[in-house]
């Protein structure tokens, strides 16, 4: 998730963007059109639709930018080698005070992959004991 945390600071704050101009609309429209019909000013009717023209465009540009965000990320974390996937699927089956050795064979994990000295050939064994945290 560390990799990926700055896209979705940046959708979250274009999912913030494009609520805040959803209610912006009504808020302003009944300002502006009291407003005119006060001054009976067709030309002020002229500017409140081209305002909320802008404020749609806003929120079209964020929630466009905010769902391209999340499907990038959506689309990365389905890469996420089959080792991890498995990993994940154990964790969550796991209860409170389990112990588990959960063995990853080199075909799942980084075959042919080089991490440091190790040439990741063999077979992953990880051991996970669950513990409630106050």
């Amino acid at each position: 998730m560390r990799p990926y945390t700055s896209r979705l600071v940046v959708a979250s704050f274009f999912l913030v963007v494009a609520a805040a101009a959803g209610l912006v609309f009504p808020a302003v429209l009944r300002y502006l059109l009291d407003a005119a019909f006060e001054q009976k000013d067709r030309g002020a009717l002229d500017r409140i639709a081209l305002g909320m023209l802008g404020v749609f465009a806003v929120q079209g540009v964020a929630n466009l930018v905010q769902v391209c965000l999340l499907l990038l990320y959506r689309l990365l974390l389905s890469q996420v080698t089959p080792a991890l996937q498995g990993l994940g699927v154990a964790l969550m089956a796991m209860k409170e005070g389990d112990r588990w050795e959960i063995v990853v064979p080199p075909q799942l994990g980084y075959q042919g992959s080089k991490h440091g000295k190790c040439s990741c050939s063999a077979a992953m064994s990880l051991i996970i004991t669950t513990h409630h945290l106050n």
